[in-house]
């Protein structure tokens, strides 16, 4: 038992498992005429490292978390306000409906006022989902992609393009208009 004290539990579990391989406990069985008593003391000993690592692994394995949230608040750099007047009196609010009324085919367009009320220079990008349009319809502006300084205000135009072979009827599309640090 004073082995015990001295070796750590993971050398006297890696000395029984050698010991095992290498056949030595049938041996002293064979070699001694007590060997029955001596099996015993070895196998217990296997057993005794054996539960010392496994309950080592699991005093290890507890452990204590800390969870935690975090929040941070992202103050943006990058607005437009848009407007259907130079004016700028009448704004395209978010989420609002742009109305083209009754349309048959044919070229159509709308002029739109964009303020760069951001805190740096921007450029834009028009967004639409051409799998909402019916097939032949399409929609594109005229912005050049140059960047619009702070409350700088630049004229653009939305293009409508409606073929001739349009069904009548009520459709609807979902855009955007994304700005972002130049």
């Amino acid at each position: 038992m004073e082995r015990l004290r001295t070796k750590s539990p993971g050398l006297l579990l890696r000395e029984a498992s050698t010991a095992w391989s290498q056949g030595r406990f049938r041996k002293r069985l064979t070699k001694e005429k007590g060997g029955n008593l001596e099996m015993k003391k070895s196998v217990l000993l296997g057993a005794l490292a054996t539960t010392m690592l496994v309950s080592g692994v699991v005093i290890g394995v507890v452990v204590y978390n800390l969870g935690f949230r975090q929040r941070a608040e992202i103050e943006a750099v990058s607005m437009i306000r848009v407007f259907f007047d130079a004016a700028q009196t009448q704004e395209l609010q978010q989420g609002a409906t742009i109305d083209w009324g009754k349309i048959g085919s044919g070229i159509w367009t709308l002029t739109l006022y964009v303020n760069n009320t951001g805190n740096v220079p921007v450029i834009l990008s028009f967004n639409y989902n051409p799998g909402q349009l019916p097939g032949g319809w399409v929609e594109f502006w005229d912005y050049d992609g140059t960047a619009l300084a702070h409350h700088e205000l630049r004229t653009v135009t939305i293009t409508l393009v409606v073929p001739t072979y349009v069904g009548a009827g009520e459709y609807w599309w979902d855009s955007s208009i994304t700005a972002v640090p130049a």
